[in-house]
């Protein structure tokens, strides 16, 4: 579903709405897909098709590419603490969990790869 209100007060064209309107459908199939028993390497998958499309829906919306801006925590296969995401958010400063199928292996890379 699209918020209106805000469509109009950006001045989002029909045309533009209606991609909105299809990317965000995209994404909660994404979601329910996720949701369905997959292995690890099909659910980082989804993962990377879901931010690219929170990403296609940031440029669409007219908003900064800005991944911070995106919820990661929020795709139903990570396992990183909403509650510590969330207080952190917009910021940057998120927490992932080494147990997490799609952000584990983040922690034990090395500095600067």
């Amino acid at each position: 579903m699209i918020n209106k209100e805000l469509a109009e007060e950006l001045n989002i064209p029909p045309k533009i709405q209606a991609k909105i309107q299809y990317y965000q459908e995209h994404r909660r199939i994404l979601e329910e897909e996720s949701r369905e028993e997959t292995t690890d390497e099909y659910q980082k998958y989804i993962y990377e098709e879901w931010m690219a499309t929170h990403r296609i829906l940031q440029h669409l919306w007219g908003f900064d590419l800005d991944d911070n801006k995106i919820k990661f925590w929020d795709f139903p296969a990570c396992s990183c603490p909403a509650m510590d995401n969330n207080d952190a958010y917009p910021y940057g400063y998120y927490t992932i969990s080494g147990g997490c199928v799609i952000h584990g292996d983040e922690i034990s890379k090395p500095t600067g790869e």
